[in-house]
């Protein structure tokens, strides 16, 4: 198959002329549009049509044939000087005729004609001939970060055409040739400058590159503006010698060492190299090609502290003592270490001891262990009491036991937790107080103390409550000496409420409240964790997390200030209350037979539970959620309109 482009002024003329040059109906025309816009003389339509060869060719060959025999009595027609000369024919003779091509627009007698058509000499013959315009194309791209600028030129001439001229024939081809080629001038240096300003590149011009491009008849994707990448500072690094396979942490890392994950180190020796500070670089800013400065992500230094058992000499942690290396939130320290080779029972006796505790058997009943930092325990714990300033590890059960990781740590939080619930309830009894003046919802002329003890009674007495545990074992000398403990006692309780003249008294006690935990927060150490495989009827608290490892928690009261997580694929929590500030993730919770296990955790504290039994209780502060039918994909939150999302599928 061959093809063809016709040219006219629209869609319908142009079919129809291709329809008469290729005696082809113009519904059955096999077309495709392929200029809209410009064609070589003036705006118009261009199609192609596909047609068999031998009509592409066959009317250029028929001209072929008849001009190879004329007549002396047949018209002739051919072109001079750009004129064309037409003789009419004789007698019967054949008339001449000329053959209109479609990129050609001619008339005849002031009507426009095209394909082969018969002229004679009073015919006045028109051709309209265009020219094409000259034109400069420049395209700038810019990369979508506005590092790099890449240029494209090209250049169109002005192109004036001519009719060729032709010997006489009987069928005259007509033909234009090109008269006169005039390239545009080239874009110049300050051209393309200007051309990049407007784009608003205005930085890291490539010189010679502009140059070049000036000079260049065709320039595809040339690189003119390259800005100055930044470069980011290399953190300090830390390289830990002391674990069993050498560890390279940075800035970042470090708030996540954990160190119950270097508990199988063996004990060091004085003048021991701990690890060692490898200091990083400082970066530089970038420049992106629209002039902007692209500030570097600065790296601060690693704030490395020693404790107790090793020194910072020299960029390297240095131990001072022999014991057991310790990482834990940038502090190195190094623990002396009591090895308990045997169960702890009453032939053992007690333990406490100021630094780490190993016991590599059993803590038996009613045995005490204190220590002033780690302790571990390779078996079992029955119906004792640990307590460890430190991390706790337990690699077997706990049944029936007490067991504090944290030490004073967890009494300093819990009172902290205690004060900032009496805070929140203060806050709101006072705009209660506020609302009722304003609204008279308890009648008028009552003062703000006698308001103050009917709230007290009716919708505070969570207040009540928590200002009772607060005050418990509080002695009458500490009373006298404590304003907030003695403020809470006769101010709080009963017709003590009336004391009050204005609510506004109410914000000397939450001054006092801010006061207290500004010493309580200085006197808290670092979060520690504690691990355990399975608890049974036991009581455990942790300033940190609590992983369990094992099978799970049954009838336990379980307490973290940090998360608690059961690793365990098979982990169950039965019964019992487990509390978090932060976050519980488990894998099944309850039992099929509907026992009532509760799980805690703060206001922006999340809850995850692979399974949930009915009768599972979620508690998000005083917001309460019990599943009344058995769940799975379980997540539960408080939305920040403080409304519980519930997430979870029927199981």
């Amino acid at each position: 198959m061959g093809k063809i482009v016709f040219k006219g002024e629209n869609l319908e003329k142009v079919l129809n002329k291709a329809s008469l040059e290729l005696n082809i109906p113009s519904n059955e025309l096999n077309y495709k549009v392929i200029n809209e816009k410009h064609g070589i003389f003036k705006k118009s339509i261009e199609i192609e049509v596909e047609v068999a060869e031998e009509a592409q060719v066959d009317q250029v060959e028929t001209a072929k044939e008849e001009k190879e025999v004329i007549s002396e009595f047949d018209g002739a027609v051919r072109i001079e000087d750009g004129v064309i000369h037409v003789r009419d024919p004789k007698e019967n003779g054949k008339p001449a005729e000329i053959f209109i091509s479609s990129y050609l627009e001619c008339f005849i007698d002031g009507k426009e004609v095209s394909g082969r058509t018969r002229v004679f000499e009073n015919n006045k013959i028109e051709f309209v001939i265009g020219e094409q315009k000259s034109k400069r194309n420049i395209d700038i791209k810019i990369d979508q970060d506005a590092m790099e600028a890449k240029i494209s030129i090209s250049y169109i001439p002005e192109i004036k055409y001519a009719i060729k001229d032709a010997d006489e024939t009987m069928l005259l081809d007509i033909q234009l040739e090109e008269k006169e080629i005039q390239f545009p001038p080239k874009f110049s240096v300050d051209d393309i400058k200007t051309i990049l300003r407007e784009k608003n590149v205005v930085f890291g011009l490539i010189e010679e590159n502009i140059k070049e491009a000036s000079t260049l008849e065709k320039v595809e994707d040339m690189e003119v503006a390259k800005g100055i990448p930044v470069k980011n500072d290399i953190p300090d690094e830390l390289k830990i010698y002391f674990s069993e396979s050498n560890q390279s942490r940075g800035e970042d890392d470090l708030s996540r060492v954990d160190y119950k994950n270097f508990y199988s180190i063996a004990n060091i020796k004085t003048e021991e190299i701990l690890a060692e500070i490898i200091n990083g670089e400082d970066g530089t800013n970038g420049t992106n090609i629209f002039g902007k400065e692209l500030k570097r992500k600065a790296a601060g230094k690693l704030n490395i502290k020693t404790g107790e058992g090793c020194k910072l000499e020299d960029n390297k942690i240095i131990a001072t003592t022999e014991g057991r290396p310790c990482l834990k939130s940038g502090v190195f320290q190094v623990n002396k270490v009591l090895m308990q080779d045997i169960d702890v029972d009453m032939k053992s006796g007690n333990i406490s001891f100021i630094g780490d505790i190993h016991i590599k058997g059993e803590v038996k009943d009613g045995m005490r262990v204190d220590a002033g930092n780690t302790l571990i325990v390779e078996k079992n714990v029955s119906t004792s009491t640990l307590v460890a300033r430190g991390d706790i590890l337990i690699k077997g059960n706990c049944i029936g036991g007490t067991i504090i990781a944290g030490g004073d740590n967890t009494v300093v939080v819990n009172e902290m937790t205690l004060l900032g619930g009496i805070k929140e309830d203060l806050c709101a009894l006072i705009e209660a107080v506020v609302q009722v003046k304003e609204r008279n919802l308890f009648g008028k002329g009552l003062k703000d103390g006698e308001i103050i003890r009917l709230l007290l009674d009716k919708k505070f007495k969570r207040l009540l409550t928590k200002s009772i545990i607060y005050l418990r074992d509080t002695s009458k000398e500490e009373l006298q000496n404590d304003k907030l403990k003695f403020f809470l006692k006769n101010n709080i309780f009963g017709l003590g409420a009336t004391n009050i003249k204005s609510h506004t008294e109410l914000y000397n006690i939450i001054d006092l409240i801010d006061a207290k935990n500004e010493i309580l927060k200085s006197q808290v150490k670092l979060p520690v964790n504690l691990t355990l495989a399975y608890a049974q009827d036991c009581r455990i608290q942790a300033s940190g997390d609590i992983i369990f490892t094992g099978t799970g928690s049954y009838l336990s009261h379980v307490e973290a200030l940090g998360e608690i997580h059961f690793k365990g694929n098979n982990s169950v929590v039965r019964g019992g209350v487990i509390k978090s500030e932060k976050e519980i993730r488990c894998k099944i919770v309850g039992s099929e037979g509907g026992g009532k296990t509760q799980l805690i955790t703060g206001k922006k504290g999340h809850i995850y539970a692979d399974v949930a039994y009915i009768g599972t209780c979620l508690l998000f502060g005083l917001r309460e959620y019990v599943f009344e039918e058995d769940s799975k994909n379980v997540h539960a939150y408080l939305d920040e309109d403080n409304e519980l999302i519930v997430e979870k599928f029927v199981l």
